[in-house]
């Protein structure tokens, strides 16, 4: 017994330290382990040029001076009045351009597709509250032009995305919502991945989805992978459980978190639920 207490004090010693260590990690480090900036090379964006001259580029200067990047893709009649303006917000190792080919073959929409600060060529550093505040100035910024004042307005977002989709559904009048592998909060993903930590009390960026959701009327279209493990489909379904408004959530079996979009049942499903939010009434 006697030789037993010096080895389990030595054991908790240790325990504790390692506990604190990473303790300390996950809080200081908590922004490397969310985001992951991808640049814009100068050879991408001419090889954009190159096979999508059409595609527009636009700089907007964000509340506090930052230069903020994207694209315009315009898939509208010139004497045709647009179906709708989409605006998505991307993954957090996503640089937004590679979504441009995905999305010409949806006729009448118009797709803003804006990189985080520090992603592609927009600068500065993200955080929830810059990409929040983003993304209400984005949206006023197109939304105070002709072309796109009269027109409906969907929000899309895609993993990291979905929470600033969702986030700009509740601050704007917005007429449907996609949201691709979506997450309750950020902070359960957290708990879930390191349940041994005092998740609610260290993390910055909470991107609590689940707490402004009821308040959403904008009918929302869901899609998930039921083998995602990065964002487990019960917490898309958990989101989904508490809209506000009309919703529909499919579940793609046997395709995980990063091969999802390339499902042919994603397609389809990302193919109708356009043609849905074409044909919903618009808000005021």
């Amino acid at each position: 017994m006697k030789k037993t207490i010096p080895f389990l004090k030595s054991f908790f010693r240790i325990f504790f330290a390692v506990y604190i260590s990473a303790l300390l990690f996950l809080f200081l480090f908590q922004e490397k382990l969310l985001f992951y900036p991808v640049p814009l090379s100068q050879s991408s964006i001419k090889e954009i040029q190159r096979f999508h001259p059409d595609v527009k580029e636009f700089h907007l200067a964000s509340n506090d001076g930052k230069n903020l990047h994207g694209w315009i893709v315009d898939n509208s009649e010139e004497d045709k009045t647009p179906f709708g303006v989409v605006f998505y917000f991307g993954g957090n190792a996503e640089e937004v351009s590679h979504w441009i080919n995905k999305l010409r073959n949806l006729d009448g929409w118009i797709f803003v597709l804006p990189n985080y600060r520090g992603y592609g060529l927009s600068e500065g550093r993200p955080g929830e509250k810059m990409l929040f505040d983003d993304a209400l100035k984005i949206f006023d910024h197109f939304d105070s032009k002709n072309k796109y004042s009269g027109i409906k307005k969907v929000s899309m977002g895609w993993s990291l995305g979905t929470g600033v989709a969702v986030h700009l559904a509740h601050k704007r009048n917005i007429d449907g919502v996609f949201l691709i592998s979506p997450y309750d909060s950020i902070t359960n993903i957290a708990k879930q991945n390191y349940p041994v930590f005092p998740i609610s009390l260290m993390i910055r960026h909470p991107f609590d989805s689940a707490s402004i959701a009821p308040e959403i009327t904008a009918p929302a279209r869901i899609v998930a992978a039921s083998r995602d493990r990065v964002i487990p489909p019960a917490n898309s379904i958990k989101l989904a459980s508490l809209w506000g408004g009309d919703k529909d959530i499919l579940i793609v079996e046997n395709y995980d978190h990063n091969s999802l979009i390339n499902s042919p049942v994603f397609k389809k499903y990302f193919a109708e639920s356009f043609s849905f939010f074409g044909e919903v009434q618009q808000s005021n």
